[in-house]
């Protein structure tokens, strides 16, 4: 019976690790809205976005999270800018001009520098 008690302990322990560390993974995510989540990114301005109306740039700074890796933080980042080309233009599209990473150091985290055109295509 003791055993049993101390594999059950084993087991929860392990479990609310798990549930830990996967709440502190998507609180740091960033979290678009609606409205964001219908801005089409593009990797650059293209003949696509020919008939739209250029609404403005979009710069952001994103500082990567560790437990992420390059891929998804550099997805993180072009989310911020959907977000951004949202709220600040109520834009349908946004395409990146640039995007630079720079290297952190021992105690600060890599930031990601990215600049984009927000677009108006639909109505």
């Amino acid at each position: 019976m003791v055993e049993i008690s101390r594999h059950l302990k084993g087991i929860n322990m392990r479990l609310i690790f798990i549930l830990l560390t996967s709440f502190a993974i998507m609180s740091c995510s960033i979290t678009l809205s609606k409205e964001a989540e219908q801005v089409t990114f593009h990797s650059q301005v293209s003949a696509l976005l020919n008939d739209c109306k250029r609404l403005g740039t979009i710069k952001i700074e994103y500082t990567t999270q560790p437990f992420l890796s390059v891929l998804e933080n550099d997805q993180q980042a072009r989310n911020e800018m959907r977000q951004w080309a949202y709220d600040k233009y109520k834009a349908d599209n946004v395409a990146y001009i640039s995007h630079k990473r720079i290297e952190g150091s021992m105690t600060e985290r890599p930031v990601i520098y990215a600049e984009g055109v927000a677009f108006k295509c639909g109505k």
